[in-house]
């Protein structure tokens, strides 16, 4: 069991990458650091005039980097909605995060739109800064914002050693992550109702629809830059490009339940739902499209709209058979 253990401390990497989301009671980056190499984290607190959110950035890296190392890049507002956007970055990297603007801003007007078209923020006028640090930067990084309608929610990027620097992977990649935490956050304020019999499969739910938000808005920038709208190039969304996604899923299929961290365990179980939901029916690891664009666009329609309860549907009664053939392919 340690084994198991240990491997699936790595592939919670892989599946935490994007976003480790958190429920009410919010982890430290300490309490993140045994489980994951970068996480990002949601905790939320509701006051009888004001609201409370932190967004926890963690990331292992060779040096320490800070909020205040930021410098203001460019802002915008959301072409028709209420959302403004800040990126930022270190010093070292104005220059190339401005070479990039004019995909940048295509990018965040495309996203602003989905997030727009969900109706989960319509109360609020959110703020998004993005930051970025630079590769291998060390991330231990608590944002709070109080607020009544007007939240500032601060993402930091900081690529891996074994990860791209694109500066557009890692953009699309935290706008992955903000779609994530904002099912999150309107579940906790309310726009949402997240179905389940007990606290463990509320929270498992919960999960599996951030993350189906998650790689549907993902595939649907991509299939917007397919046909133009300004894109000036098209782009691949995997689930994971790293060798071996599929070996980590297996692991992960057939011992997640025995992860001793409870909010880990249900991160990792919602985003293993999540995921499956998303990708059927095609096999995991392989590209997020292709053959199979349209028949995910209407899985996309048909489970991110409205939260359902995945817990029931999927883990009452053992992992579905058709996972262990998505894992298993009899050509394998």
């Amino acid at each position: 069991m340690e084994r198991v253990t240990k491997s699936l401390l790595g592939i919670i990497v892989a599946l935490s990458l994007a976003s480790c989301a958190l429920m009410q009671t919010t982890s430290t980056a300490e309490e993140l650091a045994p489980y994951a190499s970068r996480a990002t984290a949601f905790g939320y607190q509701n006051r009888l005039f004001w609201h409370s959110v932190k967004i926890v950035s963690f990331a292992r890296g060779e040096r320490p980097f800070f909020e205040g190392q930021l410098v203001p890049v460019a802002s915008l507002h959301g072409e028709g909605t209420p959302f403004q956007w800040s990126i930022e970055a270190d010093a070292s990297m104005v220059d190339e995060i401005k070479e990039e603007l004019a995909e940048f801003e295509t990018y965040l007007h495309h996203y602003s739109r989905i997030l727009n078209e969900t109706g989960w923020l319509e109360n609020f006028e959110p703020h998004f800064r993005i930051g970025f640090a630079p590769p291998n930067a060390g991330l231990d990084h608590s944002h709070h914002t109080r607020f009544q309608r007007r939240p500032e929610f601060l993402f930091l990027a900081s690529p891996g050693s074994n990860s791209s620097d694109d500066p557009h992977t890692a953009l699309l990649d935290k706008l992955g992550t903000i779609q994530h935490e904002m099912v999150h956050f309107a579940a906790r304020t309310g726009s949402i109702s997240i179905p389940g019999q007990t606290r463990e499969a509320r929270g498992i739910n919960e999960e599996a629809f951030a993350t189906i938000n998650e790689l549907c808005g993902r595939l649907l920038l991509k299939v917007q830059s397919e046909h133009g709208y300004g894109f000036r190039k098209n782009f691949d969304v995997t689930f994971k490009e790293e060798k071996g996604s599929r070996e980590m899923l297996k692991a992960l299929f057939e011992g997640a339940a025995e992860i001793d961290h409870h909010m880990i365990r249900r991160s990792t179980l919602g985003n293993l739902i999540g995921t499956f939901v998303a990708y059927e029916p095609d096999l995991i690891g392989s590209r997020f499209g292709g053959d199979w664009t349209e028949e995910r666009l209407q899985r996309c329609a048909d489970f991110s709209h409205t939260p359902q309860d995945f817990y029931s549907q999927y883990l009452d009664n053992g992992q579905p058979d058709m996972w262990a053939q998505m894992l298993f392919p009899e050509s394998d």
